[in-house]
């Protein structure tokens, strides 16, 4: 949802508790957590609000949890990751290795993003990093 979507929608929100509505340098901030949400979401979002007895301290939090309960209510709607044959990762999209810590003695688990497919997505976010299963070997990495 767009930025002036949104921002519409949560000062109707701050209007229905009779709240001055809030700095637009946190409507920004709350965009950025919500920016994925569809229009069509929205109805759903209010009332949820529009339920509770007053406004919530943290509104993007809330918002986030009203979209979880749209979610639940619509599950046809919700787009769902299309997973792909992977030998690497045998579909997970994700890879998990072992490397022992002779400083620490300790064996620590690390996830890796596949790098032979992108089943990972809707699942892993880009900060998790990416590897095959021979490049994990490489460094030291049991999988």
């Amino acid at each position: 949802m767009d930025y002036g979507t949104f921002s519409h929608h949560v000062k109707k929100i701050y209007d229905y508790f009779d709240r001055k509505h809030p700095d637009p340098e946190k409507i920004k901030l709350w965009h950025r957590r919500a920016q994925n949400i569809p229009a069509d979401a929205i109805p759903a979002i209010q009332d949820y609000f529009f339920d509770l007895d007053s406004l919530p301290r943290n509104v993007g939090k809330t918002f986030l949890a009203g979209w979880n309960a749209w979610k639940q209510s619509n599950p046809s709607k919700v787009a769902q990751p299309v997973k792909t044959p992977c030998s690497e990762c045998r579909g997970e999209g994700v890879l998990i290795a072992r490397q022992y810590h002779k400083d620490m003695k300790n064996m620590y688990s690390y996830a890796f993003r596949c790098g032979k497919c992108t089943n990972w997505a809707g699942i892993l976010g880009e900060s998790i990093p990416m590897a095959t299963r021979d490049q994990l070997r490489r460094f030291g990495y049991t999988t």
